[in-house]
């Protein structure tokens, strides 16, 4: 019981931290890692009756969003420099066929004198 109140505790105080935080314009996702990496709902015992309960739930949604923003962002990233690189080799190959393409127009010429 003694643990559960401890940790009740601790995560009102990250709470009030977080909506403190939050006014100061400090970067959300520094406070994901503080609550635990868990993000706050209002199942949480303390959110549900806390007045900084709507702020900290903006606050850590914002840093969730931030989160999901990066991995969409690297994962575009990714997928670009995968397609420049097929673009390349598209080129390459362009190439490639329009020099074969030449060579056989020079050799249907070479057989028809």
């Amino acid at each position: 019981m003694e643990a559960k109140r401890r940790g009740y505790t601790d995560r009102q105080k990250a709470v009030r931290r977080a909506a403190r935080a939050l006014r100061r314009g400090d970067n959300p996702a520094n406070w994901c890692q503080v609550l635990g990496g868990s993000p706050l709902s209002p199942e949480d015992p303390y959110a549900s009756d806390s007045v900084y309960s709507e702020e900290g739930l903006r606050f850590l949604s914002a840093a969730g969003a931030q989160e999901k923003q990066q991995e969409t962002l690297k994962s575009l990233e990714s997928q670009l420099r995968e397609d420049m690189r097929k673009r390349e080799e598209d080129k390459t190959v362009a190439r490639q066929l329009l020099r074969l393409r030449k060579v056989m127009q020079l050799q249907i010429q070479l057989q028809a004198k």
